[in-house]
């Protein structure tokens, strides 16, 4: 009987993530883009695809740095969540989340343009 048990909570860990073990998105879920990789993790997510309330999100930003402008971003909240593997141009999903997972988490303090707004995220898939 216990094997049984055993193999039945293996069979769903094993069906239950996706490729890189990050679990499925639960709707609503939004495509992201990192659209800037600042330092000290000042990260800048463009919300790509998702019926996302528009006043949660910068409509139009510009960074100060390099001039480029950026629709439908926001500054991430939670980076220490945030997965090492996401490079600046990379897509993924995500849904919104009331507080990070790691609320004690330490970043730098060096100065990196971001939006205003900031939202937590939980990236899947």
């Amino acid at each position: 009987m216990k094997y049984l048990l055993f193999f039945c909570c293996f069979l769903s860990l094993v069906c239950c993530g996706d490729d890189n073990g990050s679990p499925a998105c639960p709707d609503p879920k939004f495509l992201g883009r990192l659209a800037v990789q600042g330092i000290c993790l000042n990260y800048v997510i463009e919300v790509v695809e998702g019926d996302i309330d528009p006043e949660l999100v910068e409509a139009e930003w510009t960074h100060e740095f390099t001039g480029e402008t950026y629709t439908r971003v926001f500054r991430l909240g939670n980076p220490c969540d945030f997965p090492e593997s996401l490079k600046e141009g990379d897509t993924f999903e995500f849904v919104l989340i009331p507080e990070p997972q790691d609320p004690f988490c330490a970043v730098c303090e060096a100065y990196s343009p971001t939006p205003e707004k900031s939202l937590n995220i939980r990236v899947c898939r």
